[in-house]
């Protein structure tokens, strides 16, 4: 049986320094975290199964200004397209795939799954291959 791509995301990376403030926002199922600079702490909150994507908006304005940033960048732990979350996450409340993130910030904004993220993130140069996986049972069920 051949594999098909439901999804594709392709990201490219540059050397050139950007004099943009982005807002790169971790949401993790035990807790969020908030980069505001390059090398600088995290600003943390927690999330849990009960954190919504309202409430998710409201703990983000308790600790940033996000009027403050050029663009926002969300790694999201559920599959992602077209800056949309296509499925809700098992460790977070619910409403995330209905809820509009794109007109919740002041400016724009690029989401994509958190572990895509976190392969960009290490990224040093060179060839990566970044292969997302997702468990079958959830997938299929069963």
């Amino acid at each position: 049986m051949p594999l098909k791509s439901q999804t594709s995301c392709v990201i490219t990376i540059s050397n050139v320094p950007s004099t943009k403030r982005i807002l790169v926002i971790d949401v993790g199922g035990t807790h969020v975290k908030l980069y505001t600079a390059p090398n600088t702490p995290a600003i943390e909150f927690v999330s849990g199964d009960k954190m919504t994507p309202e409430q998710f908006i409201h703990d983000i304005n308790q600790y940033v200004d996000p009027t403050s940033f050029d663009s926002v960048s969300i790694g999201f732990p559920s599959p992602i397209s077209g800056n949309r979350i296509l499925k809700e996450p098992v460790n977070l409340g619910e409403g995330w795939v209905d809820f509009d993130l794109v007109n919740a910030f002041p400016c724009p904004i690029r989401l994509i799954n958190d572990a895509a993220m976190q392969a960009v993130g290490s990224y040093e140069g060179g060839s990566m291959l970044f292969l997302g996986l997702e468990r079958a049972r959830e997938r299929f069920g069963g």
